[in-house]
């Protein structure tokens, strides 16, 4: 049966809803450590070196390496002051500096990423020093934005083993350690977005390892798209920059309600089994019994009369009252029920944001090998 409490999706009533969001100086870090990493990530070598005055304003993306340089750089230098661990001046100078001269000379290009890397570790240290939960989250945001980047230098690196780094990606020893970076920030990010980025890396761990283990890589021309996508809806989930229900579809929402259902009797049917049987037992003796417990009960009134006022009393003196046990059965209800669907929600999201299986299909069913669909 499903609770009456049960909340829509979105529903923000705090009686039925109470979910915690994302702590700010730790999405911030989260962020920060992404923003870092995607500046080691930028290649040097590409033709574009000055803007076109033609069509319309360029996006960041399109912009020269140098532009894109300082744009990242700036938002890094926010992002920082905005956590309150300002980056080193004279480092964050000199790499605005090398921005500029990274297409010109190769020196500059080696010159700035030594110098990001020396920014990277005093930030990380400053970080550790002061809130050790800020510099685990600065390190998450690394390790989520190099998941689908290593991929993608993989792929595009002549001299790389595919399907090594496939295998060192998502591998135990890696996704054990994200999972937990997530774990340790558990209190400080949003529950569902938690469950869902466990799952999510459990799934891709587990898939990955058993397809390369067989030999078998993806067949799209690109795949480390689709781990960009998958690696940037973690972020969003971490960071709270995108609420869990927004991932899913129209069509995918009903789903919730028949995942609670099954949640349910997965859960507490073997409870039930084992009470019935003594709750039925119970009742019948009871009929069978129901003239003699009456005798009893009028042959002893007095008893009666002293226990029931007994009873009465001390229940009065600890404040319990029958409101307060209605009040009591009616929180733990809520409760209860907001556990549970909470944890069907994140189920189905899960399933709704996987993108492993567009790489590494589901094995065709033995129905389908026999009917050749």
């Amino acid at each position: 049966m499903l609770p009456a409490t049960a909340p829509p999706i979105g529903a923000t009533d705090e009686s039925v809803d109470t979910r915690r969001t994302a702590d700010d100086r730790i999405s911030r870090a989260i962020d920060l450590g992404w923003r870092f990493a995607a500046l080691r990530a930028i290649t040097f070598d590409e033709d574009l070196e000055t803007l076109s005055l033609d069509g319309p304003l360029p996006a960041v993306p399109s912009l020269p390496v140098s532009e894109r340089l300082e744009v990242d750089l700036l938002a890094a230098e926010g992002e920082a002051l905005r956590l309150g661990a300002p980056l080193d001046e004279n480092r964050l100078g000199r790499l605005k500096m090398l921005a500029v001269l990274v297409q010109a000379q190769n020196e500059a290009a080696q010159q700035f990423r030594l110098t990001l890397c020396e920014l990277h570790l005093s930030l990380a240290k400053k970080l550790w020093a002061e809130n050790e939960k800020e510099g685990e989250a600065y390190e998450l945001g690394i390790g989520l934005f190099d998941t689908w980047c290593r991929i993608m230098t993989a792929y595009t690196s002549p001299d790389t083993d595919v399907a090594a780094e496939w295998s060192t990606v998502f591998g135990r020893r890696r996704v054990d350690h994200l999972l937990t970076l997530v774990d340790d920030l558990q209190t400080r990010l949003d529950p569902s977005a938690v469950t869902v980025v466990r799952d999510n890396l459990q799934a891709w761990r587990t898939r990955v390892t058993e397809r390369v283990e067989a030999g078998e890589l993806p067949a799209a021309e690109r795949p480390w798209r689709e781990v960009r996508s998958q690696a940037q809806a973690w972020r969003q989930l971490l960071t709270g920059d995108k609420e869990p229900e927004a991932y899913l579809p129209a069509k995918e929402r009903a789903k919730v309600r028949s995942e609670l259902i099954r949640l349910m009797w997965r859960r507490y049917l073997p409870y039930v089994l084992g009470v019935l049987p003594v709750l039925v037992a119970t009742v019948v003796l009871f009929l069978l019994n129901q003239r003699g417990v009456w005798t009893w009960w009028s042959d002893h009134k007095a008893f009666t009369t002293v226990l029931t006022g007994t009873v009465v009393t001390v229940a009065g003196v600890l404040g319990i009252t029958k409101a307060s046990m209605v009040r009591a059965a009616r929180s733990s209800l809520q409760t209860w029920s907001r556990l549970l669907w909470n944890r069907a929600l994140a189920r189905v999201i899960c399933r709704s944001t996987l993108r492993v299986q567009l790489l590494f299909p589901d094995p065709p069913s033995r129905w389908q090998r026999l009917t050749g669909r």
